[in-house]
């Protein structure tokens, strides 16, 4: 249950210094307030009753099974507050055939946040044949054998503030009258949230280091008394591997970037009097993405106990009951060490994403009303979010449980989801729109998209957007990620929309009907059409466990892609069977062959209908009826199927597309004055 509270302002001023020069001032404010409530039917009493700790620091306890089960959906409570000040100011000057514009952007944004979570999650791991994860064991026996694979404390209470600013320069310069330039610079700061209550911290995957922020090394816990503190005698050399634990450079633990340039360059030629060629490029970099959600991954883990995801009981390590984890929450000092954290971790030098950009368009005019145009627009996108399974062996094959441990980078440390900046994505499309203007009762606007998008399993932020399997085998092959290339969760290759308005020909002023009852019958009526027919989504297959034996120990995590043996897709493919599973083997000690995100889902179409009719009451009034049809057609475009195979839904459908519904009707009353 989520409770939201928004509120913000905007201020606006303009100044004509002279009939040349102006400047636009701007200036707003938002803040939204949002809290998710914790809810359980029994209570927490119950909980406490029955020996778990942490209830009232963490939150309620939540269950998690990996597939085919679920979790007991029980949520923690989470309230922040995010504040955000914006300030820009634009400057326009007009001499000659130039029109100069400079101007500035200030964004100023923080966060009070309170993250909770308690949870244990349950795998097959630890009821399987060693020797077959992929095709054994059971989490529900996992957990009635009180075997945890991970679990997670949660209780960040912090603070953070950053500043976002840019400038830029622009000159539109009409060379002649059928020639324009655009020229333009802009330069973008990507700033780090700042932390003035916390403390972050992480995992350097460059040189398997853990990095302790704040910009000194917390007291010892035998003076502190609680964390953040260093346990022990206060030194790290008295640590276990404390040989690879450090006080970060940066106190703030990431690195700000400062190499956001960005040069635009822009044409338009008018070839004939009715064709007109555009074009245009321009570098984009992306600076307030994910900033907040990327930060707090780490903040308050060790030496700090306000975050830690253990794991436990993978095949050869000694058996730990729920028992024995709940005894580890009931202490106010952190652990011996850093290392067996399975958290969410960013690179610290991490660094936000650039897109090279362009387009080519020709235009031409038919009539007064009527404009078509065809484009080829591109893009190449550098350092997207790329997140995936660190730390687990490189090479698949086979090995125990220590030997795989051994061959990881830093066999000291647990595996991790980890966040780099080396993400790619490629886009190109060909795109068509044919728009008539609002003449003679008819405007109608018709646009077509044909295009393609890649990337390496970067389609979004933290494994996300990848398809009905989202961050399962998104990429399979952490250290190659270009095995995982392939199409965009987004990738949708055909898309023709079609919208258009019709005044029906009747009633007064109209060429037919224009007067007596049947002109105030069947006047002023108005037709409305909104249609869409796309390509369906793409989606990855995936199969459950460690079978390629690369020592996965986080919970949940399905990396690994099936083998191709058959033809999956299916000529005539239902809600039960949308594709063939029997096409797919398990891998044994291997990764898959199979491709990332190969099938798609059903094509979606709608078609949304509405009727107007304008009745004047008096000079300054009117009356507007409206009856609305969405999906007037009733058309069902079924949604994702569930891609993880050897489960009793795979292949199967349960919901429609995103952004679809039944036919629904509605009608409605308006008075305008």
């Amino acid at each position: 249950m989520y409770y939201q509270d928004p509120k913000n302002i905007a201020l606006g001023w303009n100044h004509i210094f002279s009939p040349g020069l102006i400047l636009d001032s701007r200036f707003g404010f938002v803040t939204e307030p949002v809290n998710q409530f914790g809810v359980t039917a029994a209570g927490l009493d119950i909980m406490k009753q029955l020996g778990y700790g942490g209830v009232d620091e963490f939150g309620p306890v939540s269950f998690g099974l990996a597939a085919p089960y679920s979790g007991n959906g029980i949520a923690t409570p989470r309230p922040n507050i995010d504040r955000q000040y914006h300030f820009s100011d634009g400057l326009a000057y007009i001499k000659g055939n130039h029109y100069w514009k400079f101007g500035l952007q200030y964004v100023w944004q923080t966060r009070d946040n309170l993250t909770t979570g308690h949870s244990y999650n349950f795998e097959s791991a630890q009821t399987a044949d060693p020797l077959r994860l992929g095709t054994t064991g059971n989490p529900v026996a996992s957990s009635l054998l009180g075997l945890p694979q991970q679990s997670t404390f949660r209780s960040q209470q912090y603070r953070t503030e950053y500043a976002t600013w840019g400038v830029y320069a622009q000159d539109e310069w009409k060379l002649s009258r059928k020639l324009t330039l655009n020229l333009g610079i802009r330069f973008d700061h990507y700033s780090v949230p700042h932390l003035t209550s916390g403390m972050n911290n992480g995992f350097d995957y460059a040189t398997g280091d853990w990095l302790i922020g704040g910009g000194k090394l917390p007291p010892p816990c035998s003076q502190a008394g609680k964390a953040p503190c260093i346990p022990g005698d206060g030194t790290l050399a008295s640590l276990p591997d404390g040989a690879h634990i450090r006080v970060a450079e940066k106190a703030d633990f990431n690195y700000p970037s400062w190499d956001g340039w960005q040069p635009r360059l822009g044409m338009a030629w008018n070839v004939l009097d009715r064709t007109v060629i555009r074009a245009g490029y321009g570098l984009v970099f992306d600076v307030f993405t994910g900033i907040s959600q990327l930060s707090q991954q780490s903040i308050g883990t060790w030496p700090d106990k306000q975050f830690n995801q253990p794991t436990f009981n993978f095949p050869g390590q000694p058996l730990t009951p729920v028992q024995d984890v709940q005894s580890q929450i009931n202490t106010r000092i952190p652990g011996p060490t850093p290392f067996g954290s399975a958290g969410w971790y960013v690179d610290p030098k991490f660094k936000n994403a650039y897109s090279h950009q362009w387009n080519v368009e020709i235009q031409q005019q038919f009539t007064e009303s009527l404009v078509a145009s065809v484009a080829y627009v591109g893009s190449r996108t550098k350092r997207l979010e790329s997140n995936g399974l660190y730390n687990t062996a490189p090479t698949p094959g086979p090995g125990t449980p220590a030997e795989v441990r051994a061959r990881r980078p830093f066999p000291y440390q647990t595996t991790m989801n980890y966040s780099l900046s080396r993400g790619q994505a490629w886009y190109d499309s060909f795109q068509m729109k044919v728009n008539r203007r609002f003449r003679q009762g008819l405007q109608f606007l018709v646009s077509y998209t044909w295009s393609k998008s890649i990337d390496e399993g970067a389609s979004g932020w933290f494994a996300a957007e990848n398809g009905a399997s989202q961050g399962n085998a998104a990429l399979q092959n952490y250290y190659d990620p270009q095995s995982s290339r392939g199409p965009s969760g987004y990738d949708v290759p055909h898309f023709l929309s079609i919208s258009g308005i019709y005044d029906l020909p009747f009633g007064r002023g109209k060429p037919m009907l224009s007067r007596g009852p049947a002109a105030a019958i069947l006047g002023n009526w108005q037709t409305n059409i909104i249609a869409q027919f796309r390509s369906g989504q793409p989606y990855t297959v995936a199969v459950v466990g460690d079978v390629a034996n690369i020592g996965n120990e986080i919970a949940g995590r399905n990396y690994a892609r099936p083998n191709l043996v058959g033809n999956p897709r299916l000529p005539n493919p239902t809600v039960d069977r949308w594709f063939d599973p029997t096409a797919f083997a398990i891998p044994v000690l291997s990764f898959g062959n199979f491709g990332r995100n190969v099938l798609r889902s059903d094509k979606v179409n709608t078609v949304d209908f509405s009727l107007f009719k304008n009745i004047p009451i008096r000079e300054k009034f009117e009356a507007q009826f409206r009856a609305e049809i969405f999906n007037v057609l009733n058309i069902m475009s079924y949604g994702l199927p569930n891609g993880l195979l050897s489960q009793p839904t795979t292949a199967r459908v349960t919901s429609i597309a995103q952004g679809t519904n039944p036919r629904q009707m509605q009608m409605g009353l308006k008075l305008q004055f």
